[in-house]
């Protein structure tokens, strides 16, 4: 990825958003073993939402272990999305977020970070570009997720998405093979928020038909990116 963007490294550090997930600790891990290979500089970045009382702080606690024995620095704190969702008078699913990309853009702006980096991948793209359809969309919105772009509401910061072609299953492989025990978030099961019902419920009944329908709508994305 770094070669196909011909990213150049920059003097500064990376923040890394880490959840404890599968993919970001699968994300943290591989950018450990390539952090002397490519000269990266790496700062782990975790947020707790305030949603999961104590299984949030333990998702926190344990990142900031995992950094610990990785040797990566680590920032971490708690937002109330609750709170925040009321506030706004928006979803929890976009406070969520907000509030996240909010948190990364002040551990950038402390540590005099340009780039964020975050562990979409291509089941993540998938699900955007579904969701897109769905509500209707031209061209422009079936790229969905690029691997580069501002990062949202922060543009002077650059978000770097190094695992968009890549698929769960192999993330999923590659914590087994480093034997990762990565931390299971429940609220993912949950299919009435709208990523969660293509994930959990659309998704499954188009794999029927087609086993790699991800791979398949992530080509699509990049297809539709490239006429854009």
């Amino acid at each position: 990825f770094f070669q196909q963007q011909r990213f150049i490294v920059p003097a500064n550090p990376l923040v890394v958003a880490v959840s404890g997930g599968i993919d970001s600790l699968a994300l943290m891990h591989i950018l450990f073993r390539l952090r002397e290979p490519l000269n990266l500089r790496l700062h782990i970045a975790t947020l707790n939402h305030g949603l999961r009382g104590d299984d949030g702080a333990a998702d926190a606690k344990f990142v900031e272990e995992m950094a610990t024995k990785l040797d990566f620095p680590a920032t971490s704190a708690t937002a109330d999305v609750n709170a925040l969702a009321q506030a706004w008078h928006i979803s929890i699913e976009t406070a969520a977020r907000r509030a996240r990309y909010a948190f990364l853009a002040e551990v950038a702006r402390e540590i005099e970070a340009e780039t964020v980096i975050t562990a979409h991948h291509a089941g993540d793209q998938a699900e955007t570009v579904l969701m897109r359809l769905m509500r209707g969309t031209g061209t422009g919105g079936l790229q969905g997720m690029t691997a580069l772009a501002p990062l949202p509401d922060y543009p002077h910061l650059t978000l770097m998405r190094p695992l968009l072609q890549v698929t769960k299953s192999d993330l999923v492989a590659y914590c087994a093979e480093n034997d990762l025990s990565p931390r299971h978030d429940a609220t993912n099961e949950d299919d009435r928020p709208f990523r969660n019902f293509i994930r959990l419920r659309a998704l499954p009944l188009l794999r029927e038909r087609n086993p790699n329908i991800e791979t398949t709508l992530a080509r699509l994305a990049e297809s539709a990116a490239l006429d854009e």
